[in-house]
């Protein structure tokens, strides 16, 4: 920004006022972003700084973003079964990118409510999954002594406790 100190800047990027909360809404100083179009840009410009803090981005110009849970969720789940086991499954996440669920150890858990938590963007970020990506992958939920699996081609993966 043109005659700012990079500490002034540092400043503003502080105090944006921009809070993701835990069911995904956007805020700015506590009130809701409601227009689509706005909400898809913050979506579109999610990431971490450098430090790892979390931001929004718009082009070069970046703020800090309180985030109450984490900074993605799972919309879809797409799934294909051999049977009544996973084969495989593609997410597509609320900043409208598409991958590939990961299935290795670690990479899939839920929370003390049941809700599944999934490693994205290349194991980088967690992502909270939306009732209808939920309702996919519970289809291949399994409960043990031992705890919850999810049963895939390759043999149960445990389900890691967030």
């Amino acid at each position: 920004m043109p005659g700012l100190t990079p500490e002034e800047i540092e400043r503003l990027r502080e105090a944006s006022g921009l809070s993701l909360d835990r069911d995904g809404r956007f805020r700015h100083q506590g009130t809701a972003v409601e227009h689509p179009r706005v909400d898809r840009a913050l979506r579109r410009g999610l990431g971490r700084a450098r430090d790892g803090r979390p931001i929004v981005s718009f082009g070069p110009t970046w703020a800090y973003l309180a985030v109450a849970d984490v900074l993605y969720r799972v919309r879809l789940a797409r799934t294909d079964a051999d049977g009544e086991r996973l084969r495989s499954c593609h997410l597509v996440l609320d900043d409208d990118t598409e991958e590939p669920l990961d299935l290795s150890p670690g990479a899939v858990a839920l929370d003390a409510d049941g809700v599944f938590y999934l490693k994205v963007k290349a194991g980088r970020e967690w992502a909270r999954c939306l009732p209808a990506a939920h309702a996919a992958l519970g289809a291949f939920v399994v409960e043990y002594p031992a705890g919850a699996h999810l049963v895939t081609v390759n043999g149960d993966l445990p389900l890691e406790k967030r």
